[in-house]
């Protein structure tokens, strides 16, 4: 994982091309006197975005992520008492008449919405960078992991997220037999 760049050309090796909804008008470009151009490679400052979105990240990055905050999978990347913080600690309600970024109502989670269940906190969190990227990711409070992401915003992001999340966990709860091999492992 890396923080990713603003322009087309500056893309690392393997790096995705990113595309906005079919038919989106490109913007005027933040780098002065280049005209316009498509949202993911000239309407914004990609370069400062960095935790807002500004990552380069596989959905298998956003897993090893997901598996090593707490030690999972190898050394943890956090102490327990700042995972326990991170799931635990009361999230505020958005401000009247706005939503914000999943505070429509109380819970918990320090960028993440968090829930208690099972014998434990189950976790995610999704975004959107526009015109560009949709990505989310999840971990049940068994220590199930999954996520997704794509290089494209559809024109109705919060219709995609809305039909994705449920199909992809269904889809995830249908599986009678996962792997058993290492499937962080080369070649897994």
């Amino acid at each position: 994982m890396r923080i990713g760049r603003t322009r087309l050309e500056e893309r690392v090796p393997g790096e995705v091309r990113y595309y906005g909804p079919p038919g989106q008008a490109p913007f005027p470009s933040i780098f002065p006197g280049e005209g316009y151009a498509p949202a993911a490679y000239g309407a914004f400052f990609l370069e400062s975005l960095d935790a807002h979105g500004g990552w380069i990240a596989s959905a298998a990055d956003l897993l090893r992520f997901a598996t090593a905050i707490d030690g999972q999978r190898g050394p943890a990347l956090l102490r327990p008492a700042t995972v326990e913080a991170m799931l635990r600690t009361p999230r505020p309600e958005a401000p009247a008449g706005g939503t914000g970024a999943g505070n429509a109502e109380p819970g918990m989670g320090l960028g993440w919405i968090a829930a208690p269940a099972g014998n434990g906190v189950g976790w995610s969190h999704a975004g959107a960078l526009f015109g560009s990227t949709v990505a989310w990711l999840a971990r049940t409070h068994d220590g199930f992991a999954i996520a997704f992401a794509f290089n494209s915003q559809p024109a109705d992001g919060l219709g995609f997220f809305g039909a994705a999340i449920p199909a992809i966990r269904g889809a995830a709860e249908g599986v009678a037999d996962w792997p058993s091999h290492d499937l962080f492992a080369a070649g897994g």
